[in-house]
């Protein structure tokens, strides 16, 4: 799996923002109840959940048979796209990666160039936060390279407040055969950025706390580039199958996870705002004992110091684990998974804390 680089993008770039949700889906049979707190847009999620009363019972299609797909250009590089799965239930998630890769054996000094296949490609909520030269959209729909055009990209990261600024970039360095380089002015190769991205796509946003997930239906997926180079998958969204079934005891999970610190040089404010996208882009991931793994959505905040997000969702009584959609800070490994226990009419707070390395 790749992790995303510096998140600062190339002036004068014309990437359109998609804004969509990010959620891991179901792989076996789950209860699912969701209630939804509208001034927190916070969803309860509730697994095998309930007492004597009749619940829904969702079963998993997944087909995770993995697609790949490239496209080369006259630069000597080629875009990499692929995908997890030919096609899901809907609730469930896919995850997209894609890559820059310099197909030469030599190193290849590439001039920007700004001239972008589509509109609606980005690898996150802001897109000037990213510096890489390729970005992503997912459409609803079977579309080719023929009648793309007439397609609308999907909202699929969250909507959140973007800083204001651009870093100027007249180039990439990759060495020979590589997916990482020097971003020019300025960048190292021996501490290169990766030109590769994992997306995570489940939910279509449609406002700053209303989402949706992926509707039943073909939808396709396209890389692109700033040298025009285009590259696309499909994948399918089948619909739930839904019975009715009774379920035994529930408790309530309250989990909190703070990330700091966020720069080197900070002063917490007396009150908090919006997290930058590279925090408020992760989702607490919730797994049972039988292995399946439940995404909450999760608000989060910032102090200037720190990121801190919550979610709330009622469990069936039982143990699980704590994760996290994405983490690549210092202290991830250590202080992640967390395993927690459920008790009956019981809320259980479970709060990780995970330093960033940042000094």
């Amino acid at each position: 799996m790749f992790q995303i680089g510096p998140t600062l993008l190339q002036c004068g770039s014309t990437l359109a923002k998609a804004n969509g949700a990010v959620s891991l889906g179901v792989t076996s049979l789950v209860v699912i109840a969701i209630i939804i707190i509208v001034g927190f847009g916070v969803f309860l999620t509730m697994m095998n959940a309930g007492t004597t009363t009749s619940t829904i019972t969702t079963t998993s299609t997944t087909t995770t048979t993995t697609q790949q797909n490239q496209t080369q250009s006259s630069n000597g590089l080629e875009l990499r796209l692929s995908v997890n799965a030919t096609s899901i239930t809907s609730g469930e998630s896919v995850l997209i990666t894609a890559s820059e890769y310099n197909t030469l054996t030599t190193p290849n000094n590439v001039s920007v160039a700004n001239l972008w296949g589509v509109n609606g490609l980005s690898l996150g909520s802001c897109s000037n936060e990213f510096v890489q030269p390729f970005g992503v959209a997912v459409f609803q729909g079977r579309y080719t390279t023929q009648n793309l055009s007439q397609a609308t990209p999907l909202r699929i990261f969250p909507i959140t407040a973007c800083p204001m600024y651009v870093r100027l970039v007249t180039g990439y360095l990759f060495p020979p055969q590589s997916d990482v380089a020097a971003v020019l002015p300025g960048g190292s190769v021996t501490s290169g950025t990766p030109m590769a991205a994992n997306l995570t796509v489940s939910h279509i946003y449609k406002g700053y706390t209303e989402s949706q997930v992926l509707s039943p239906g073909v939808y396709t997926v396209v890389a692109g580039d700033e040298w025009g180079a285009l590259t696309m998958l499909h994948f399918t969204v089948l619909a739930q199958t839904m019975t009715t079934t009774t379920s035994t005891g529930v408790g309530t999970l309250a989990a909190t996870v703070s990330v700091g610190p966020t720069q080197p040089v900070c002063m917490a404010n007396s009150t908090s705002g919006p997290a930058p996208s590279q925090y408020s882009s992760i989702q607490i991931i919730i797994t049972s004992s039988s292995g399946q793994n439940t995404t909450l959505p999760t608000q989060w905040l910032s102090n200037g110091c720190e990121a801190t997000g919550t979610a709330q969702a009622s469990l069936g009584v039982g143990t699980y684990t704590l994760n996290l959609s994405s983490c690549t800070f210092m202290g991830c490994k250590t202080s992640l998974p967390k395993i927690f226990t459920i008790t009956s009419n019981q809320i259980t707070d479970v709060n990780v804390s995970i330093d960033t390395g940042i000094r």
